[in-house]
């Protein structure tokens, strides 16, 4: 069983050594909010994104991508890929 070590940061170079162990390089990307203040809340569950139904989203999304997909893709792929492409 594995187990989470929870690890409070104070600083840049208190995360950059905590998460060293993890990476081959010193590159880092991050995403996030801008404001503090706002909830850690996924875009899909924000208004106006949570009255759609994501799987009606989905299944319209998966009909029109066919033409520009190449290889059979299982729901996990295509959600990978449909991740930033569904627009409502």
């Amino acid at each position: 069983m594995n187990i989470i070590k929870e690890v409070r940061i104070k600083s840049f170079e208190e995360l950059h050594l905590a998460l060293k162990s993890y990476k081959k390089t010193n590159l880092w990307l991050f995403r996030g909010h801008s404001d503090p203040s706002w909830e850690l809340i996924p875009k899909a569950g924000r208004n106006p994104y949570n009255e759609f139904d994501d799987s009606q989203s989905f299944k319209s999304w998966k009909r029109r991508a066919v033409e520009f997909l190449n290889g059979t893709y299982d729901n996990w792929d295509l959600l990978g890929i449909a991740q930033h492409r569904i627009s409502y």
